[in-house]
């Protein structure tokens, strides 16, 4: 066996040191593999050593033990969709910003406050009166009970309501004993300093903008997960059709290997001849097993996304695609990428997220410049006063007004140096530039991702085309060729050169056909509008 593979390193033009490698390989594995019945005749201990490695190869072609599942393009982005946990914990996350911009409008509600306060003291007589009195020392109780309510108002104003109610007990000549209720109300107008509207609800607006940031941000995500679903499955896809092509070059080595056996039988081929069909076998076996572990990793890409999770059921389904390649259609022209790049930035939710932070910004700037002026406040105070005896004579003085108070007043407040809020401002300002720098860069990277993408779209299209064309005429040749070679007008190694080049050729276009599926995937992505439509359960939360 070593000699005739040494001749065949004299007279063949393939790599000396792989073919010397493939040929010991076939020798030397024969005994370490099990006796199985072959399809093919062998006479040899080294044919039927290639035999058995053959029938192990395609035995261990099928699908791995588990439940299979036909699976098309569509039921595989809901499933993932569905099933994506980082998909489910932005949801929780958005869900939460949500509960907080409901909450933050709670400011505006009406509060209620209540205090009590019992209060026993001793003192000296304060005056010569009352030592002459012989009183002693005054002793003195007193309870009082504050109940009130107050609440701020959208324009930044606030209103509050107390009453506040006593009961003194004490033995003091100058001090009186009974209950007194005292009602008041008092409303507070900021002039300066949190005056509006604007003010009053920035923060709200700021909870309400970043809960609608997480919903866009929640968009981005399911939008990045859906392309990588399309990609892995078409990556899948091209796996299974390599697996096929794979398969078929190995019959084909096969079906030349026993046709040049019979024709040295007859004495028409040479040892070299098989020996370079075995080499031949040898090296697209070692192709279809580099095939079937690309099936089960891309299977493995595939299965991690859809059914995440350590459970031994999820790694044992056996997906298989349904859903037949993208159509080649003509590509949109370059010279409507203005159009394109429009609509793009319209529909991609990035966009508006980098807007919501520039909206923030300003929200927060206009803040900043209202806390950094002077404070100027409106005082308006209205109460009445109850004084008696009795509880309930006392609170009748008070709510009947028998006793009242109006007041008015003004505060003004200028911080003298104000550092902090200053400083604070300018930061804010600087952010917000930022912001709108950052909304800029954004979208001069989607338009570069759109144009790609567009490019990318035409050219595996008609690469898919040239492809084709290249198979087609892979095909001719090879049948010209295997005819020239019965006629005996060819080699048999001439015959394996246009074998190799037909299954590079197929290769290329199964390669190309599913690249061209990958670019429309990444166009949809770069517009916008990549799954719209697919329905699942961990995206009902978003708009």
């Amino acid at each position: 066996m070593i000699a005739r593979a040494y001749m065949l390193l004299l007279m063949s033009s393939l790599d000396p040191r792989r073919l010397l490698a493939i040929a010991l390989f076939a020798f030397l594995a024969g005994p370490s593999f099990g006796q199985q019945d072959s399809p093919q005749t062998f006479d040899s201990p080294d044919d039927r050593a290639l035999s058995d490695l053959v029938d192990e190869v395609w035995n261990d072609a099928g699908d791995e033990p588990g439940p299979s599942l036909e699976l098309s393009l569509e039921a595989a982005r809901a499933i993932g969709v569905a099933n994506d946990l980082s998909l489910q914990g932005a949801v929780e996350f958005a869900e939460a910003s949500r509960y907080r911009e409901l909450g933050s409008w709670g400011v505006f509600d009406w509060n209620f406050s209540a205090g009590a306060r019992l209060e026993d003291s001793t003192l000296d007589p304060s005056t010569d009166f009352e030592v002459g009195t012989g009183v002693g020392d005054i002793d003195t109780n007193n309870r009082s009970l504050t109940v009130g309510f107050d609440r701020a108002f959208r324009s930044g104003d606030s209103f509050s309501v107390s009453l506040a109610h006593n009961n003194r007990n004490t033995n003091s000549l100058f001090a009186r004993s009974g209950n007194s209720d005292v009602l008041s109300a008092a409303y507070v107008k900021p002039l300066r300093r949190g005056a509006g509207e604007d003010y009053a609800t920035s923060l709200q607006e700021i909870a309400g903008l970043r809960f609608e940031g997480d919903v866009e941000a929640l968009g981005v995500q399911r939008r990045q997960l859906l392309l990588d679903i399309e990609i892995k499955y078409w990556d899948l896809v091209l796996s299974k059709r390599q697996l096929e092509v794979a398969g078929s070059a190995l019959d084909l080595a096969i079906e030349q290997l026993e046709r040049d056996r019979r024709r040295r039988e007859a004495g028409v081929a040479t040892d070299v001849e098989v020996i370079q069909d075995e080499a031949t076998v040898a090296r697209r076996i070692e192709g279809l097993l580099l095939v079937q572990t690309a099936v089960r990793s891309r299977m493995d890409s595939l299965r991690s996304t859809l059914f995440p999770g350590i459970e031994e059921g999820s790694w044992a389904v056996q997906i298989s695609p349904i859903t037949p390649m993208t159509e080649i259609i003509p590509a949109p022209a370059m010279s409507d990428w203005q159009m394109e790049i429009q609509s793009a930035l319209e529909a991609r939710r990035e966009v508006r997220s980098a807007e919501i932070e520039i909206e923030i910004a300003e929200l927060l700037h206009a803040r900043a410049v209202s806390q950094k002026a002077s404070s100027l406040d409106l005082l308006f105070e209205v109460g009445s006063q109850g004084f008696d005896s009795g509880l309930g004579s006392s609170l009748g003085e008070a709510f009947g007004y028998d006793s009242p108070t109006l007041a008015a007043g003004v505060t003004y407040q200028l911080p003298m140096k104000n550092t902090a809020l200053a400083n604070e401002e300018r930061a804010i300002r600087a952010e917000l530039r930022g912001a709108i720098i950052a909304v800029d860069a954004l979208k001069s990277q989607i338009a570069q991702e759109v144009r790609e993408a567009l490019r990318q779209v035409q050219y595996q299209a008609e690469a898919s085309r040239a492809a084709t064309k290249t198979r087609e005429a892979a095909e001719r040749l090879m049948t010209a060729e295997r005819t020239r070679y019965e006629q005996g007008l060819a080699t048999n190694f001439q015959v394996l050169e246009f074998q190799q080049a037909l299954l590079e050729a197929q290769y290329g276009e199964r390669a190309v056909r599913i690249a061209y599926c990958q670019a429309q995937a990444r166009l949809e992505a770069a517009r916008g509008s990549i799954g719209r439509g697919t329905q699942a359960s961990a995206g009902a939360s978003a708009p």
